[in-house]
């Protein structure tokens, strides 16, 4: 049986491949110790001393899996970070490029005592405060 050691050295390998061979690494070691229990309780039935390998494999299937664990969490860490820089990108983009409504200011010559709004032109007395349209303040533009 030719058995390669997998290493999930940062320096070496990408995010993904680390999840990977962390996962392989923790199915090798679940898969070592069943195959070493059943081997054992086959030739040596209940003997106190077999539990001393199984016990060994067993804390080293656990730190497999912990390890496992703390990869798959790292990698949510580092995707959730990237999706929120990306919206938070995306969305100073689309501020910076949306088209910038400006409001047309309508003024009349022959309307002596009326006022209209800057923002939808509607025409008001000279004395309201706000319109009745969309709800600008009036004075603001006196």
């Amino acid at each position: 049986m030719n058995h390669t050691h997998c290493s999930y050295d940062s320096s070496r390998v990408d995010e993904s491949e680390r999840l990977t061979l962390a996962r392989k690494e923790m199915k090798e070691a679940w898969i070592a110790l069943i195959i070493v229990s059943v081997i054992l309780a086959v030739l040596f039935g209940s003997a106190w001393w077999s539990m001393i390998p199984r016990l060994v494999l067993f804390i080293h299937a656990i730190d497999k899996t912990t390890k496992h664990s703390r990869i798959k969490k790292e990698e949510r860490v580092l995707k959730a970070q990237n999706s929120s820089q990306k919206n938070y990108v995306n969305t100073n983009e689309s501020s910076y490029y949306r088209k910038q409504e400006q409001p047309t200011i309508i003024t009349s010559t022959s309307n002596e005592g009326a006022i209209f709004c800057s923002l939808c032109g509607s025409k008001h007395e000279r004395n309201a405060v706000y319109c009745s349209a969309c709800g600008t303040d009036l004075k603001l533009n006196a």
